[in-house]
């Protein structure tokens, strides 16, 4: 029975904690830990100045919460000296689907005046700022905002009421151990993450080159290769007409500019057409083609992807699905359409029409479209070698992916 009421009682110590530390950890506002909260300046964004940065909702990044402006602005007007970030200084996003996001002022980001959809706090030196930023990494203040910012219009949190915002902390010291435990982790993974923006910068500079001819691949004697040939798409492909008409495929692909070809369900993560309709959905065989006219960042021209599931699908009667004939090696050519040297003619063809969100472009262009190959032996070296750039990639990936993982349990372990 006593255990029973002990269960109940709130928890005031974290499951993981350093073994000097003892005592229970003490619930704090936000508001008696920190200044009162001030929203910034209202002024509009201009071109960086050389000096004065301006960090608005948009500038923090939503992968690690950083200081990431794109472009770099400085506020136009009037610059007070009440607007410009100090240590320990910890902004606050007020409205709009960004509501609850956090930023932690950082010296090495220099001179930065703070815009008027945020709202500044800052912590005392009574508090360690670190480690009360790490407590709006959790998903307990997730939770908060949530609930918080409920209302009948545009979502918010004013100043008032982030001052309300409790969490239990312990005394400075080991406040201030946490805080330096989680930066390490989160240096760790700034330099993961960017090694990983250097490599794929890496491959995408090689990838114009090798297409461009720039670089170049000798054979196994030391001797240059055979001239490349210049072939139309439709010398080496074939547009493929096979639809579900007998509607027997369930299986249903989508092509990802990101991802590639993709299973829809698991991409969407929901069933978004009717199987009951998939007579018109053209079938993608294993190491098929398939081009998806929608257009995006990451597909400036549409994306273009070859199926290497393993497994016969259909796609959507908006993309067109070609495959090869024996003169072209597959993965070479995945190697090229992800490349930008076919872009230029795309753009030079197309028809962008009433919508501007999809190439609008003739099957007759599409196969006109000029390649020029290299023989077989150089296409499976840019091939091979492209290939161990993408498993570097993804390794590395798959560390940043764990590394995130442990972050978050931590964050669930040594907070209460």
């Amino acid at each position: 029975m006593e255990g029973d009421i002990m269960n109940k009682q709130k928890q005031t110590v974290p499951p993981l904690r350093f073994p000097e530390f003892s005592g229970e950890w003490v619930e704090k506002k936000l508001g008696e830990i920190a200044t009162n909260g001030m929203y910034g300046m209202n002024a509009a964004a201009k071109k960086f100045d050389g000096e004065n940065k301006y960090i608005r909702i948009t500038d923090i990044s939503e992968q690690d919460n950083k200081f990431t402006p794109s472009p770099l602005c400085s506020p136009d007007g009037i610059l007070e000296d009440k607007y410009l970030l100090q240590e320990n200084d910890l902004l606050f996003a007020r409205t709009g689907a960004s509501t609850g996001k956090t930023y932690l002022y950082n010296k090495c980001d220099g001179r930065i005046y703070f815009a008027g959809f945020l709202i500044k706090f800052n912590v005392l030196l009574t508090s360690s700022s670190t480690f009360v930023f790490y407590q709006t990494l959790r998903q307990a203040f997730f939770k908060w905002v949530k609930i918080m910012s409920m209302r009948s219009g545009q979502p918010g949190i004013n100043a008032e009421e982030y001052r309300e915002f409790r969490f239990l902390m312990p005394q400075y010291t080991e406040q201030a151990k946490i805080a330096e435990f989680l930066s390490v982790v989160d240096e760790r993974l700034a330099l993961l993450n960017e090694k990983h923006k250097t490599l794929e910068q890496y491959k995408k500079g090689v990838m114009q080159k090798l297409f461009s001819q720039q670089l170049r691949f000798k054979d196994q004697n030391g001797n240059n290769f055979p001239d490349w040939e210049e072939k139309k798409l439709g010398e080496i492909a074939i547009k493929s007409k096979l639809k579900n008409t007998d509607n027997t495929i369930k299986t249903v692909f989508s092509n990802s500019a990101t991802l590639g070809i993709v299973l829809q369900e698991s991409y969407f993560e929901r069933e978004i057409v009717n199987e009951n309709n998939l007579f018109g959905y053209y079938v993608a065989d294993v190491n098929s083609f398939v081009y998806n006219p929608r257009l995006s960042s990451h597909a400036p021209v549409g994306a273009m992807s070859v199926n290497k599931l393993g497994v016969k699908g259909i796609v959507s009667p908006l993309y067109t699905v070609f495959n090869l004939n024996k003169e072209v090696i597959v993965d070479f050519l995945m190697k090229y359409f992800k490349s930008t040297v076919w872009h230029h003619y795309m753009r030079s063809v197309a028809n962008y029409g009433a919508r501007d969100d999809r190439m609008n472009i003739k099957d007759n262009d599409l196969f006109l479209m000029p390649i020029t190959l290299p023989c077989l032996a150089e296409q499976e070296k840019i091939a091979n070698f492209l290939s161990s750039i993408d498993d570097k990639i993804t390794a590395m990936k798959a560390q940043i992916n764990t590394l995130e993982q442990y972050k978050k349990a931590l964050l669930l372990q040594m907070f209460v």
